[in-house]
């Protein structure tokens, strides 16, 4: 998948680069760990964005591509529902 941030050296010390344009979005911190962090974050809200439900087709704020169903239907769905063809 792609991350469109990554965590570069900067000066003496890190920082959160945009990877297309090669600019720096973070400000520069002494810790690469804190600098992940904050990469890490950054490329999650990237990933974040208004999707239609597969089952409802009502949208939802979706943390990624892999979570297409909203709230209502995730918990409405039974993995072992014999209707579907599945069963224990």
């Amino acid at each position: 998948m792609y991350e469109p941030y990554q965590v570069r050296q900067s000066g003496y010390g890190w920082a959160v680069f945009n990877r297309r344009t090669r600019e720096k979005v973070s400000n520069q911190v002494s810790s690469r760990s804190v600098a992940e962090d904050r990469c890490v974050e950054m490329n999650r809200e990237a990933r974040r964005r208004r999707r239609p439900c597969l089952c409802c087709g009502a949208p939802f704020i979706s943390e990624g591509l892999h979570n297409r169903m909203c709230n209502g239907c995730r918990r409405g769905a039974d993995p072992f529902d014999r209707r579907q063809g599945l069963s224990a």
